[in-house]
């Protein structure tokens, strides 16, 4: 009995796939699908949904809901609807399970659905009539219930699910709930590439199946596809084993600026040798750019003359980011960190794109956009070194590690903290002079200073109390010394600005280094009031005057000079000239100051205070006016003591005692 049911079923399949075949001949604008569904599965088809509600007790006729109408079909029967043909293939009762064929049809569609099917390795490379095996994970979205199990392929495959261990039809879920199913193919005798849909409820995955028969050698590989960060590499793991004696080239094919390249033994390797009976591990490793954009991207590797298409999934870029140049900058002697060493970038134009100053750790960091530079290195000391082809990826850091630089046999550098001084003339002017000797021998500098007036001396010393000048001296390697250069203006200089140049050349190395510097030379200022003499003597309403000389005692000249007189109460004064508009170096102007004296104040000393102001100082001076009573008054004041007297005796004759 059981011979004659698999007689039957692989007679239903003969008849099946001659019905194809006829179907497939005669259909060329369109499509003819294979379709294996149990009852409660469904599809949709060009916009139509398609369910198989139930079979037959007899399992001869299978019953299927075509967009809310229900037709009765047997095996090889069919229904026209729209502009779609349905045909009723094998019906296998004891598996539930339906073999339809959609005949005019332009492809299998996944209607809005509430569950999600993926699958790790959705390719796969198998022998012809080999089983294989896809792990899929369906996660429901949507309300608890159960969902049929189907599939339809390009080929003549069989196929079914399976979960802990046993085949199944349905799989109940809870709303959020995942389960994880083993789709099991069955590849059919031809070779070829196929591809086959899982169905779940209403919603598929497309699978793809290369058959092929076993060759001299065979290729696994361990992933077929990765996820990397832009910037990374995907290694993707290869066994090839051998059945001969094999002689096999490797050959890679990548998108536009990737690198990709087959290592073996941690060496690269772009031919084998391997001995029959033997396999070989190798691993295929994709360098991915970091500006390269997020998405999938195929990689084909070529073994011999077996290709594998492995994706290399971007899920992160670094696209428009600039990216790190990294450094560490030593002294070849001695090991020592060099900082305040300038680094430039260049490109390929020589133009300087960024630069930076290396730390006291002689650490540098230069960001960058996304090319290939040339590092000029330079500080004074050392020589100037270059590092061609420098790249830098965007989002990344190349780090260069460190870098020795040779110092110069002789370099000298020279600072002078104030290269521009003010003095006032009849003094000296001294300037600062730092020297240091950064080469690696010791050096002696001759020095000499020109373009000073002839009438100008200069002096060069060690010390600022020093007396004795020098022309040259020596510094030993890496040390520092202070010189000090004391120029000294006649005392009959013109003021004004001076400009001259200190010119210091080394005697190892020939080499002169000039220092502009400059002198201000302005004079002095002072200011003084005289006058023939400090004390007046004035009677009651008399206008007294008074000579007043304002000095210039320095040596520039005053300007905007004007005297003040500041006098008591009810007094009144005038000043003759009221301003002067200059008054040279050594030179004078008088004022009259007219002071009257009121009427009506008493007799006694008064203080005069004059002060002399100009745009540049202020002087004063002080004067005494003593003021005496008229003779009139003196007479006027004697007649009323004696009248007083008299009156004086005349009461106390006439009350005095008794």
């Amino acid at each position: 009995m059981k011979d004659k049911a698999k007689g039957q079923k692989l007679g239903l399949k003969l008849y099946s796939l001659f019905l194809i075949f006829m179907l497939s001949s005669t259909a060329v604008a369109s499509q003819t699908l294979d379709v294996y569904l149990h009852i409660g599965g469904s599809v949709t088809v060009d916009g139509i949904p398609v369910e198989v509600e139930d079979i037959s007790t007899n399992g001869k006729v299978v019953f299927l809901n075509i967009n809310g109408t229900t037709y009765g079909l047997e095996f090889g029967e069919s229904v026209n609807y729209s502009h779609i043909t349905v045909y009723a293939g094998s019906i296998d009762l004891t598996e539930k399970e339906v073999h339809l064929i959609f005949e005019n049809v332009s492809g299998l569609e996944s209607s809005d659905s509430d569950i999600e099917i993926s699958a790790q390795y959705p390719s796969k490379i198998v022998n012809p009539g080999e089983e294989t095996k896809f792990t899929i994970t369906i996660t429901n979205n949507g309300g608890d219930g159960e969902f049929s199990l189907g599939y339809t392929s390009s080929g003549d495959l069989e196929a079914y699910y399976m979960a802990e261990g046993a085949k199944i039809t349905r799989v109940y879920l809870e709303h959020g709930q995942s389960a994880t199913l083993t789709f099991v193919v069955k590849a059919p005798e031809e070779e070829g590439t196929f591809e086959v849909y899982p169905i779940i409820g209403d919603t598929s995955i497309k699978l793809e199946l290369t058959v092929t028969k076993e060759d001299s050698y065979e290729v696994y590989p361990q992933y077929l596809a990765q996820e990397v960060e832009a910037g990374e590499s995907a290694t993707f793991p290869l066994t090839i084993k051998s059945n001969t004696d094999l002689q096999i080239s490797l050959k890679v094919q990548t998108p536009q600026d990737w690198e990709a390249y087959f290592t073996s033994d941690g060496k690269r390797v772009s031919e084998l040798y391997i001995p029959a009976g033997t396999s070989m591990q190798v691993a295929l490793v994709v360098e991915v750019p970091s500006s390269t954009p997020i998405g999938e991207y195929p990689v084909k590797a070529k073994i011999g003359e077996k290709e594998i298409t492995f994706t290399v999934g971007v899920y992160e870029t670094h696209a428009g980011e600039e990216g790190k140049v990294l450094l560490t900058l030593v002294d070849s002697s001695d090991g020592s960190y060099v900082s305040g060493a300038l680094v430039e970038a260049l490109d390929s134009t020589g133009e300087v794109v960024s630069k930076a100053y290396s730390t006291p750790n002689g650490e540098v960091q230069l960001s960058l956009p996304e090319g290939v530079y040339t590092l000029r290195i330079s500080k004074g000391g050392y020589e100037t070194k270059e590092i061609e082809d420098v790249e830098v990826e965007a989002g990344k850091s190349n780090d260069l590690g460190i870098e020795q630089l040779e110092r110069l046999t002789h370099y000298f550098e020279v600072e002078v903290p104030e290269s521009s001084k003010s003095a006032t003339l009849g003094e000296d002017i001294v300037y600062e002079i730092r020297m240091e000797n950064l080469g690696t021998e010791d050096d002696s500098f001759r020095l000499i200073v020109d373009g000073l007036p002839d009438t100008w001396a200069y002096r060069i010393v060690e010390s600022p109390d020093s007396k004795t000048g020098v022309s040259q001296v020596t510094i030993s390697s890496g040390s520092e010394k202070t010189i000090y250069l004391i120029i000294i203006p006649p005392n009959n200089a013109e003021l004004g600005e001076y400009n001259f140049t200190l010119n210091i050349k080394s005697v190892g190395s020939g080499e002169q280094k000039s220092i502009p510097l400059e002198t201000s030379l302005v004079g002095s200022y002072d200011m003084s009031i005289t006058m023939t003499k400090y004390s007046y003597d004035a009677k009651l309403g008399e206008t007294i005057t008074i000579s007043a000389y304002v000095y210039n005692t320095g040596t520039s000249p005053l300007t905007n000079v004007v005297l003040d007189v500041s006098v008591p109460e009810g007094w009144i004064y005038t000043v003759e000239p009221e301003k002067v508009t200059s008054i040279d170096a050594e030179g004078y102007q008088e004022f009259k100051i007219s002071i009257t004296v009121p009427q009506n104040i008493d007799a006694g000393d008064y203080k005069i205070t004059l002060t002399a102001t100009s745009d540049q100082l202020t002087d004063e001076e002080e004067l005494r006016i003593t003021v005496k009573s008229s003779s009139t008054s003196t007479y006027m004041g004697l007649g009323v003591t004696v009248l007083a007297l008299v009156l004086l005796g005349v009461i106390l004759k006439k009350y005095g005692r008794k």
